[in-house]
């Protein structure tokens, strides 16, 4: 994300920027979350995968049928999700 820097402007700017949160009643906040999505627009983005995503990609990564060690890893995820009361799609539901 962008590093959050004051921008210089002259005085007029100032003046003109103050009228304006005054004209629209600025909201910090919401104005801090607008700010986040304007640079998301600007700067792009990375989707991260949830680590419920990343589990099933690891699992669906997993040699099942062919490989002993494989079919214990998939088998503890299982147990692990079960005993945790967890339902993750393409792995326990």
């Amino acid at each position: 994300m962008a590093e959050k820097v004051k921008r210089k402007v002259s005085q007029s700017v100032a003046d003109a920027m103050q009228e304006l949160e005054e004209w629209m009643g600025v909201d910090k906040e919401r104005s801090e979350k607008v700010l986040i999505v304007a640079q998301l627009l600007a700067y792009g983005y990375e989707v991260v995968p949830a680590p419920e995503e990343q589990l099933k990609d690891y699992y669906r990564g997993l040699d099942i049928v062919g490989t002993q060690g494989d079919h214990l890893i998939a088998e503890g995820i299982q147990d692990t999700l079960r005993i945790l009361g967890i339902k993750i799609k393409g792995i326990n539901e």
